[in-house]
């Protein structure tokens, strides 16, 4: 992705949906982007289908509470759009979130949504498997913003960058150009793996990301940690940094995405923004 021009953002009636305006309002004023809104949640009819089943006096109460669900993120939504310039658009989807979400995105540069909070009382609005399902199921850029406040007036600014010589690896940072060439600092990081045939050479990539005009800091480490995204973000803590970018490792296994375990540790203990692609 040579630019960045069209954010869409996942929009629900968590609180978390303001900080992921926010967030994406900022990248949108720095790279010239338009932002979309897109309000998607489990319909209450797939949420509450045994509720449903007690019989057709609770389908009114049920419908009540999914419009008032809709008016408590449209409520957040409003007073933080009209603090943005180009002022985003809103968009409203009925069937099942990751599909509808996944299907928006293929138009969009980038995708924003919100680590999954097990402490929100809107947790059960969406799959488990939410943010990942729609990396997968997308293949565009999804950046996942922390469930706990992440205060940086300027996002981006310091960016690690995970790197393997796999297909994911390189279609994430093939993504995050726009954003690496905007930031003050990049710093990748890599192990050895064992992976590699001797003799046979591994990709450059500290010189195809000069070549597109990133400077680099190399952080190689001969050996392999135990917890690759534990190490991640350790390193990413240790370097201020508020971007981390990476491959996004999973596949499906019956009715669920089983992912890797670097992704899968990141995707719970993330105190930063990251970046993902499959």
């Amino acid at each position: 992705m040579d630019t960045l021009k069209s954010i869409l953002v996942h929009a629900d009636a968590s609180p978390h949906t303001l900080q992921r305006l926010q967030f994406a309002g900022r990248l949108a004023q720095r790279h010239g982007a338009s932002v979309t809104a897109l309000y998607a949640t489990l319909p209450v009819a797939i949420q509450y289908a045994s509720t449903f089943a007690l019989g057709v006096e609770i389908a009114p109460l049920m419908l009540e509470y999914e419009s008032e669900r809709l008016a408590r993120a449209r409520a957040q939504f409003e007073p933080a759009a009209a603090a943005m310039t180009p002022r985003p658009d809103w968009l409203e989807s009925s069937g099942e979130p990751v599909y509808c979400v996944a299907q928006q995105a293929l138009c969009s540069d980038l995708v924003i949504l919100g680590q999954r909070d097990p402490g929100s009382d809107a947790v059960s609005d969406l799959p488990v498997d939410f943010v990942e399902s729609v990396v997968i199921a997308s293949g565009r850029p999804v950046l996942v913003v922390p469930r706990h406040p992440v205060a940086q007036d300027d996002p981006a600014r310091v960016i690690v960058v995970a790197w393997k010589a796999t297909r994911e690896a390189a279609r994430a940072v093939t993504a995050a150009l726009p954003l690496l060439r905007c930031a003050a600092q990049v710093h990748v990081a890599t192990w050895q793996d064992g992976s590699a045939a001797q003799g046979e050479d591994v990709p450059d990539i500290e010189a195809w990301l000069r070549s597109h005009g990133v400077a680099v800091v190399m952080h190689r480490s001969a050996e392999r940690p135990d917890d690759v995204g534990d190490a991640l973000l350790g390193l990413s803590r240790a370097l201020g940094a508020d971007l981390l970018v990476m491959g996004c490792y999973g596949h499906s296994r019956a009715r669920e995405w089983v992912l890797g375990g670097a992704t899968r540790s990141v995707l719970g203990s993330m105190h930063l923004p990251v970046l993902l692609v499959h």
